[in-house]
C-alpha cells in the first residue's frame, strides 16, 4: 500500500505503523507536490525516495545563495518537470529540505534516492542555532509513550514541547520528564514538555513549528 504522506527518514514510522496495523500490509510513503505531481516513492527497504527521474529533475541548492550542491549535502530541493509543455515549470523550489542519496540501494533500483530533512520555514531557531524539526521528530518517535503528533512552541525563553500521548501510558508527567531528558541533552534548550491526549489540526494538518515572537528577532 502506497501513502502519500511523506516520512523525513527510515526512523520516522510512526505514522505508517498505524496503516500498517490497519491494513497488515507494509505502508510505503509517496513523496510529491501539487505543482509538480509524483517526485519520489518508497521501496520496501524504507530508506530514502526513489526520484521519478522520467517525470521530474531534481537539484539540491543552497536556500540562501540557490547554488547547486553536491550529493548527500542537505539543501532545499529545486524541482523541474520534464512532462509540462504549456505551462513548464523549471527549476521549482519546492519548499522542503533534504538531500540525495547516490549509494546503491539494496533493493537494486538503480534511481537515485531523496532523503528528507523538513521545510526550510519550519526550521527551529534557538539564539544563533537552526534545528531540523525532524531531528526532534526521530528522538520523539523512539519514545514508545509518544502518539502520532507533536507541536513545537518556540520562544526566547527555549522550546516548549507539546505530543501526544498514545493511550496507555501511564503517568503523564513521568513520561513528559522521560521527554524531556532526552532531548535536552541534544538540544539544551527544552523549556517544558507538555502532554496531550489530542492536538487540534488545521485544514487536517499539524502546524509543527510556532514561533511565540516575530521569526526575525532573536534577542
Amino acid at each position: 500500500m502506497a501513502c502519500a504522506s511523506a516520512r523525513p527518514s527510515k526512523s520516522c514510522e510512526r505514522p505508517g505503523e498505524l496503516y500498517e496495523d490497519i491494513w497488515g500490509c507494509p505502508a510505503l510513503a509517496y513523496y510529491g507536490s501539487l505543482e509538480c505531481g509524483p517526485i519520489g516513492v518508497e521501496c520496501t527497504f524504507q530508506d530514502g525516495y526513489h526520484l521519478a527521474e522520467g517525470h521530474v529533475y531534481v537539484e539540491i541548492v543552497d536556500p540562501d545563495t540557490g547554488r547547486v550542491l553536491p550529493p548527500g549535502t542537505v539543501g532545499e530541493l529545486c524541482v523541474t518537470v520534464l512532462y509540462r509543455r504549456a505551462a513548464p515549470l523549471i527549476r521549482y523550489r519546492v519548499g522542503d529540505l533534504g538531500y540525495v542519496e547516490t549509494a546503491p540501494c539494496p533493493c537494486c533500483v538503480e534511481r537515485k534516492r531523496l532523503v528528507l530533512r523538513g521545510r526550510q520555514g519550519d526550521q527551529i531557531q534557538l539564539g544563533e542555532r537552526s534545528y531540523s524539526p525532524y531531528h526532534v521528530e526521530e528522538m520523539l518517535y523512539r519514545i514508545p509513550e509518544v502518539g502520532n503528533n507533536y507541536r513545537l512552541l518556540v520562544d526566547r525563553d527555549g522550546l516548549t514541547v507539546e505530543v501526544e500521548l498514545r493511550p496507555g501510558s501511564g503517568d503523564p508527567a513521568r513520561v513528559a520528564e522521560k521527554i524531556r531528558s532526552r532531548l535536552d541533552c541534544h538540544f539544551g534548550a527544552v523549556k517544558a514538555v507538555v502532554p496531550k491526549d489530542r492536538i487540534e489540526r488545521s485544514g487536517g494538518k499539524t502546524t509543527r513549528v510556532s514561533y511565540q515572537y516575530g521569526r526575525g528577532d532573536h534577542t
